[in-house]
């Protein structure tokens, strides 16, 4: 199958073999998610008492969960990018909107995966949400990852 690849890359300009080359929009594309791994973790307050530490280690897997949710949207970033050159105005402005959706998928995503692994482990981490509000946040967080 490979082989049946690299006979016909030719054939099509937006597809290019793997790892064959690397473009500043995908440079700036990781360094956007770098930024967004930055702020998944600035965002943690520093711990000024011992209960201060105690909430940091309660939030661990909702930081550890949503690392690896922006990690698997990078891989698939990268696997496209992967096979299709990100070349023309079309995905170069699709790729500008993707990156920009992303930067916005940090907060909604750090609030969910703390109100989800509260949820999960019966933790007390304060969140300031209703139980009402939790269906309308769950279309809001949906409606971000469709986009994306």
């Amino acid at each position: 199958m490979r082989k049946k690849y690299i006979e016909n890359k030719g054939l099509d300009e937006n597809i290019r073999f793997h790892g064959e080359e690397n473009s500043r929009l995908n440079n700036l594309t990781d360094a956007v998610f770098g930024i967004a791994l930055a702020l998944l973790i600035f965002n943690v307050s520093d711990a000024d008492s011992f209960s201060d530490l105690v909430v940091f280690a309660k939030s661990f897997p909702a930081i550890l969960l949503s690392i690896i949710l922006l990690y698997l949207v990078w891989k698939e970033h990268v696997t496209f990018t992967n096979v299709f050159a990100i070349r023309g105005f079309k995905l170069q402005f699709l790729n500008i909107i993707f990156i920009a959706l992303v930067i916005f998928y940090v907060y909604p995503l750090r609030f969910l995966t703390k109100l989800l692994t509260s949820m999960m482990f019966n933790l007390e981490i304060e969140l300031k949400i209703n139980a009402t509000d939790i269906p309308d946040l769950m279309i809001f967080y949906g409606s971000i990852i469709l986009c994306i």
